[in-house]
């Protein structure tokens, strides 16, 4: 070692341009060098989500879920997975073994499994997606929009057009909106007019809880295909509100509820 030291102290000129050369050759390479303020990770987790519009959560999981997790459990490299049925919608999340000789195969391995189940509900519109998570999937930047001047509509106008020139931006990949109020409909009862009808408070509630819902009927078979029947009957517009029908206790006359109440947005 100290032979090596003595050769660069006994050469000054040598040193010296070795060290300008090492300096030029850094700066000629630093543009050219990758730099990631936000640097992409792989967190070897999958998320597949399928849809199947009208279904119950035990559809969900008879006809959906438990194909899929068939098809999984025949896969080695998969650490654990769990899964969520809920109406509509069904979720596995599964992680991979971080030992395994090859991530990207294991994932296109489970792409591949979910392909070739071909025996989902005829009617279920599109087939699972498979999304693989990593770091560029979290949001790198959130933006707020508030005003103690500027009333709720006008913020979300405004937001709802910021958002538009932001996703007009090259580079950018996903913009999600969150925060904002569900639309609700007012109902103001007309007490005079639930008195000469003889409706009760309790009976309007029961109106809007019984006509505001979906849910599966249960399905059938025919030609070999599933079919699930659905009762879709939620309150979409002030027009539906209106249209409600309330039953009088004193001549059991049907009436809308726009005959005792004032419905606005």
């Amino acid at each position: 070692m100290k032979q090596f030291f003595r050769f660069f102290v006994e050469r000054h000129l040598f040193a010296n341009i070795l060290t300008i050369s090492f300096i030029l050759l850094g700066l000629a390479v630093l543009p050219s060098i990758n730099r990631d303020t936000f640097p992409s990770v792989d967190l070897d987790q999958v998320v597949i989500i399928s849809r199947y519009n009208g279904s119950s959560p035990e559809d969900i999981e008879l006809k959906v879920t438990n194909k899929i997790e068939n098809q999984l459990k025949t896969i080695d490299g998969i650490k654990k997975y769990t899964s969520l049925s809920i109406e509509n919608v069904s979720l596995i999340d599964l992680e991979i073994n971080s030992d395994v000789d090859d991530v990207d195969d294991v994932k296109d391995t489970i792409r591949e499994k979910i392909d070739s189940i071909n025996d989902f509900p005829s009617d279920m519109e599109n087939r699972p997606t498979i999304t693989e998570i990593s770091s560029s999937t979290f949001p790198i930047l959130e933006v707020g929009i508030s005003s103690s001047d500027l009333s709720y509509d006008e913020l979300r106008e405004i937001a709802k057009s910021f958002k538009n020139d932001l996703e007009d931006i090259n580079g950018i990949g996903q913009i999600e909106g969150f925060g904002y109020l569900a639309k609700e409909v007012k109902i103001t009862p007309d007490p005079e007019l639930l008195e000469k009808y003889q409706v009760s408070l309790l009976n309007l509630i029961n109106v809007i809880s019984n006509r505001n819902i979906r849910s599966s009927m249960g399905s059938f078979k025919q030609k070999d295909k599933d079919a699930t029947i659905v009762n879709d009957s939620r309150l979409f517009s002030e027009n539906d509100v209106n249209n409600a029908i309330v039953r009088s206790n004193f001549n059991g006359q049907s009436i809308s509820l726009s005959d005792v109440s004032i419905v606005a947005l």
